[in-house]
């Protein structure tokens, strides 16, 4: 018998409810993966759609307050995505829903707005200002419904926004979570996801999911070194999760990953040994020092970039980037080939821009400081410079088919979303991935990173696939 089967009775309350699947307003059907979604969710109080991108989340996610029956909805999201929801509701609703996005103007205007709203109505509000003024104005509203879209982002147990949420969500019935990547560094995410949706998964403390769920060594023991108990850990998530996965139910084209090497210069490499070796080197302006692991991470991977604290100290991997576009061909008609860059500092950023318009580019950038993702799809750019926090969720990069990794951080979802946003529905040409590594550095050690992480994450993800 199965051992959670107990547990999986006592949180399934099955209700009467009305098939919705068939489109009246809206002018999609369902695919056949979005029904069975509909067909597991449907009768469930709370449950998260584990979907890759372009699987069609927000369908499903539609139908699903209709299905329940739902008038008064809340949608938080990031804000690069609280504008997409209007669209997605024109297009998959069966029934006339009123869209309201609280993504512009003060927080105290915002949160005056909402008050304003009465009756049925579907709220959209950005993450971010969830533990400002407009907070007590969202719990002392009625809501039928709360969606978690890119429910990753409230991973974090103890910040703010997770533990807004998570009181949130015990005073609403209905709650509906969406994510391409559950787990963007680890399986210990989910606690705090699982803590908004149904507390009874994981129960209330960290403290003991971590317990039962991490093998902690390292120093004074506090360093995660291993995961056990993954398959309890994979039976109590698939009570209420859906998972579905891009290459199981698209038909994509194929991709590529390609690796181009540059070697540090003798006084880089001797600035980055001593940083490594003493966490404090001497550079032509001066001594650089960490204070921490963390930072002391921070400043290598400045180093293999060609920088420190703003700092040149050498332009291997500019030069590298340089013979990565020179070998890009043009297109059949003769034109540029549209690339993307995606780099974790701005400095990269700058080097990448400099590099790309010495090589006839039109460059266009996409991060914290500016936003030129709009010309890059009109044809206005031929390559646009990414910020990896920043090019994450909510976008379209399928112009592209050439994308250039400058530099990575550790981050899982980082990397996973922003491979997603090239290779997805809408892309119709091999998609090839080039890697820009410093040898003998921490690119190397980041790049190796990134696949232990997803190979652990989908060792559990795979208990997890679509039920057919």
């Amino acid at each position: 018998m199965n051992p959670n089967t107990n547990f999986a009775r006592a949180l399934h309350t099955p209700r009467l409810l009305a098939e919705t699947t068939v489109p009246g307003r809206g002018q999609t059907i369902l695919w056949p993966h979005q029904q069975e979604a509909l067909d597991f969710i449907k009768t469930k109080p709370a449950a998260l759609l584990n979907m890759d991108m372009g699987t069609g989340k927000s369908a499903v996610a539609i139908r699903y307050i209709e299905t329940r029956d739902c008038a008064r909805v809340l949608i938080l999201c990031p804000k690069s995505v609280a504008q997409v929801w209007p669209g997605q509701f024109a297009t998959h609703e069966t029934m006339p829903h009123t869209v309201h996005v609280l993504d512009s103007g003060t927080i105290a205007d915002r949160a005056k707005r909402l008050q304003q709203i009465t009756g049925p109505a579907v709220v959209v509000v950005n993450y971010d200002v969830l533990p400002f003024a407009i907070g007590p104005a969202i719990k002392a509203a009625r809501w039928d419904a709360l969606v978690l879209d890119e429910v990753h982002k409230i991973k974090a147990p103890a910040g703010k926004i997770s533990r807004f949420c998570s009181q949130l969500a015990d005073r609403i019935p209905n709650r509906l979570a969406l994510t391409g990547t559950v787990m963007p560094h680890s399986p210990l995410d989910v606690y705090a996801q699982f803590r908004a949706l149904d507390k009874r998964i994981f129960g209330t403390s960290n403290t003991l999911f971590k317990a039962r769920y991490a093998v902690f060594g390292g120093y004074e023991r506090k360093q995660v070194v291993a995961y056990q108990n993954m398959d309890d850990l994979h039976q109590r998530m698939a009570l209420i999760t859906y998972r579905c996965k891009a290459s199981d139910v698209l038909s994509l084209p194929p991709f590529t990953d390609v690796e181009r090497y540059c070697e540090l210069p003798p006084e880089a490499a001797r600035v980055y040994k001593d940083m490594a070796k003493h966490m404090v080197a001497e550079i032509e302006a001066g001594e650089i020092t960490a204070s921490n692991a963390l930072v002391k991470l921070l400043r290598l991977a400045q180093i293999a970039g060609g920088f420190v604290e703003d700092h040149e100290l050498h332009t291997a991997k500019a030069a590298l980037l340089a013979e990565v576009l020179d070998d890009i061909a043009p297109d059949y008609d003769g034109k540029r080939e549209p690339v993307i860059a995606f780099a974790r500092f701005h400095h990269d950023l700058n080097t990448i821009r400099t590099v790309a318009e010495a090589a006839g580019y039109s460059v266009g950038e996409l991060s914290g400081r500016r936003s030129d993702l709009a010309d890059f799809q009109d044809c206005k750019h031929d390559l646009l410079a990414v910020q990896l926090q920043s090019g994450g969720v909510g976008i379209d990069l399928t112009r592209a088919r050439y994308c250039i990794y400058y530099s990575h951080d550790w981050s899982l979802g980082n990397y996973d979303q922003s491979r997603a946003r090239v290779h997805r529905p809408g892309q119709e040409r091999p998609v090839t991935y080039i890697h820009l590594t410093t040898r003998g550095t921490v690119d190397e050690q980041v790049l190796k990173a990134l696949q232990s992480k997803r190979d652990v994450v989908e060792a559990v993800l795979n208990h997890l696939t679509a039920r057919r």
